[in-house]
């Protein structure tokens, strides 16, 4: 009888033991240095091509100014398609140096008299 009693003791102790070794054992784990952050795969992650997305929005700005009938409104929308180029330009992407904002006729100086 004793026996088992003994082994009882044996095992409730050696849980004891266990779950003081797992808690008492220091943290091992390292200081963050940013070295992921500076790896190659970390950048591929984080780098976005805002091109073709600025393009779109030129493309948009600029259809929707030739089909304006309001000469405000069509102004208005070649002032954003100029805001477009020059964001393209001051990202670096190709199709800014190759573009230009179309131009319309001046609407805002009065019409020549007539020679009469």
């Amino acid at each position: 009888m004793n026996a088992g009693r003994i082994q009882k003791s044996l095992v409730g102790f050696a849980v004891v033991a266990a779950s003081l070794a797992t808690v008492a054992v220091p943290a091992s784990a390292k200081p963050n240095t940013g070295g992921y952050q500076q790896s190659s795969e970390a950048k591929k992650q984080q780098w976005v091509d805002p091109c073709p997305g600025i393009w779109d929005q030129f493309q948009k700005d600029t259809n929707a100014a030739a089909k304006a009938t309001d000469p405000v409104g069509k102004s208005t929308l070649l002032f954003f398609a100029g805001q477009d180029l020059k964001a393209g330009q001051m990202a670096g992407c190709d199709w800014a140096s190759r573009v230009s904002v179309p131009q319309t006729p001046d609407t805002t100086s009065p019409p020549a008299a007539a020679a009469g």
